[in-house]
């Protein structure tokens, strides 16, 4: 599927003071897509039928920018200002389906049964976005940080334009798909010391037109998913993490997620949610270079779900590992980890991995070496 990016981006850096920098700029870039998928019908590959998953496109952009950072607005209180403007255009071909077929060598541009499957193109988007940061020290090692945002997002040409067969599931995109708008908040707070650290977050997004990938629908009979709009969606949730050296030969850490997507027109659950989750893990030295870790992975069973699709159960997974720390070699240095993943083989679904159509288990016991070479 080749894909061809170009793009310029010109910035300027301004000291207004020596706690204020501006940022101001332009840029404009281009994605072109041109995608080629074949499909071999017999052992003797004399049967090819050319299709293209996305059809012969370009998604264009400019724009500009500029952000504001001003260190110690008040004491302790560092703010960010930044926005930017965009003009967007999306273009495409006629695509059909199939593009054509070769037989024993020969190419047969309008084979029986071609259709069109999207028709040719010319839309534009003009977007525009906000954003205001702020950080502020509490004292020595704590600080909080809020955002809040204003977004645009135009959809990609896949989500506009796909067309992918998987044989017992096909995934359309919509052409007709309107730009996402959203408004972002958010509230963090950070603890750290020698000893530890701990983070927390609280984030509300709601978004109008949000785009994903729906399923429940039907394609020449067979089960498909469809980029469609939802009017009027809110997500939001937390998560939090920790860390705490016990002593300086055992740390504990861990982390924990909630995320709920709601339809708020119609009142029902988003698609593709993930289910509550948290780890708990340790990790002990047992010589100066090599670490032992075990985590206990919880997750809960996941209930919140669109109409279409099917609750999973809960489960908790233990995994191992073995690290041993970097150590030098010739022009950098590699640091090796070793280790078992669901070391008790349980059996358990993954909510977010069923969009296949069929409700497959996740791997069971899993052992793994991992080198890494850094130079």
């Amino acid at each position: 599927m080749p894909t061809i990016l170009d793009g310029i981006q010109l910035t300027s850096n301004w000291i207004i003071a020596n706690n204020y920098r501006l940022v101001f700029g332009l840029d404009a870039w281009q994605r072109e897509m041109d995608s080629k998928r074949e499909r071999i019908l017999n052992a003797k590959k004399d049967s090819i039928i050319n299709e293209r998953p996305v059809p012969l496109s370009k998604f264009r952009s400019g724009g500009i920018f500029f952000q504001n950072e001003i260190d110690n607005l008040v004491e302790n209180l560092n703010i960010v200002l930044g926005g930017r403007l965009d003009l967007i255009n999306i273009k495409s071909e006629d695509s059909y389906n199939p593009d054509f077929v070769t037989y024993k060598g020969t190419v047969i541009p309008n084979p029986p049964g071609r259709r069109l499957l999207w028709a040719a193109r010319d839309e534009n988007n003009t977007s525009w976005s906000l954003n205001l940061a702020a950080l502020y020290k509490l004292g020595k090692g704590h600080q909080v940080a809020f955002n809040i945002g204003r977004s645009f997002r135009s959809p990609s040409l896949e989500e506009r334009f796909q067309y992918l067969d998987l044989g017992s599931l096909v995934k359309l995109g919509d052409p007709a798909l309107k730009p996402e708008q959203g408004l972002s908040l958010d509230l963090s707070y950070r603890y750290w010391s020698n000893r530890a650290s701990f983070k927390a977050g609280f984030y509300l997004n709601s978004l109008t037109d949000l785009v994903v990938e729906a399923p429940g629908y039907t394609f020449q009979n067979r089960p498909a998913t469809q980029m469609v709009n939802v009017g009027e969606a809110r997500i939001f949730g937390f998560d939090l993490s920790f860390e705490y050296q016990v002593f300086k030969e055992l740390i504990v850490y861990g982390n924990a997620a909630l995320v709920r997507g709601e339809d708020t027109k119609k009142t029902e659950d988003l698609p593709f949610m993930p289910a509550d989750n948290g780890t708990l893990g340790v990790k002990v030295s047992v010589m100066p270079s090599v670490d032992v870790s075990a985590e206990v992975v919880g997750v809960m069973d996941q209930k919140k779900l669109a109409p279409s699709e099917k609750p999973t159960a809960g489960y908790g997974l233990v995994n191992l590992a073995v690290h041993l720390k970097p150590f030098a070699l010739p022009y950098g240095e590699i640091s090796i980890t070793a280790g078992v993943d669901n070391l008790m083989n349980r059996l358990y679904y993954n909510n977010l991995a069923t969009n296949r159509g069929l409700i497959k288990a996740e791997p069971g016991r899993n052992v793994y070496l991992k080198a890494q070479y850094g130079f």
